[in-house]
């Protein structure tokens, strides 16, 4: 019965019940549940290269991370987050969940120096996604408030005043918007390449990963899944703290390195 159940882990309809389901059973039940949710999860990128390479970038660039402040796990959410994610505009709310549930609070901490800046960063590519801004400096602010605010090594810093400097005098989108959106779509382009450059050369973040749209909706299921998982571990019921560290400590992982250990 909880196999079959399991088997509708990214059905959003569904949801319910797994709750439902998890808050009722006792702790042996509810542990076999979230391992048998923790596997489905893990099937739905498994056999996509190019996905499970994603996830071993994910993995790479949160182990770089010199932290005593946050468990990896939450890392590697903020990068999915960030790389992926957020420049599709999937979700609005998952900060607040891995602040809820890690009580990581990455937007707003500036004791890492390091995640704010590549928030910034990533912020700042975002501008590339629309279609318009407002106020009309407000890329040229971005890149001040990186570097008055934050610690950014030289070389990031030269190259990213170079261009603030060869930024385009824009115009008040609401006064000439014909004018603004031929300047726009001009140099929207080549900011996207410069600051990937940045970005990739100096941080490794803001890959172009060119996923088909099928990798993309796989990769859409299996993060709302992951989200789902700790939803479930955060609910009213009875898990057992071994298990609940065990997924916790393997989501977002690469095959091989994403199974909790069996518990007899």
């Amino acid at each position: 019965m909880l196999q079959e159940l399991v088997s509708h882990i990214t059905e959003s309809r569904w949801r319910e019940v797994f709750l439902l389901v998890v808050e009722m059973l006792p702790s042996y039940s509810a542990d076999q549940l979230l391992r048998l949710m923790k596997q489905q999860v893990d099937l739905i990128m498994t056999h996509d290269e190019k996905l499970q390479e994603f996830l071993r970038w994910i993995k790479q660039k949160s182990g770089d991370m010199n932290n005593d402040y946050y468990p990896l796990v939450a890392i590697r959410f903020f990068y999915v987050h960030c790389e992926y994610v957020d420049g599709l505009s999937l979700l609005s709310s998952d900060e607040l969940l891995i602040a809820d549930i890690f009580n990581v609070y990455i937007v707003d901490d500036t004791e890492i120096g390091s995640l704010d800046v590549d928030r910034q960063l990533y912020h700042l590519l975002g501008f590339c996604n629309c279609s318009w801004f407002s106020p009309k400096d407000a890329i040229a602010r971005g890149i001040d408030y990186i570097l008055d605010c934050f610690s950014v090594p030289s070389a990031i810093q030269n190259e990213l005043q170079q261009l603030k400097y060869d930024l385009p005098e824009f115009p008040d989108v609401n006064e000439e918007t014909e004018k603004f959106e031929q300047i726009w779509a001009n140099f929207s382009p080549v900011l996207t390449e410069r600051l990937r450059d940045i970005m990739v050369k100096y941080l490794n973040i803001g890959h172009n990963w060119q996923f088909s749209d099928e990798q993309r909706y796989l990769l859409i299921d299996y993060y709302n899944a992951n989200e789902f998982l700790l939803e479930c571990l955060d609910c009213d019921c009875y898990v057992s703290r071994e298990v609940r560290q065990e997924i916790e400590e393997t989501l977002l992982l690469p095959s091989g390195l994403n199974t909790p250990k069996i518990v007899e």
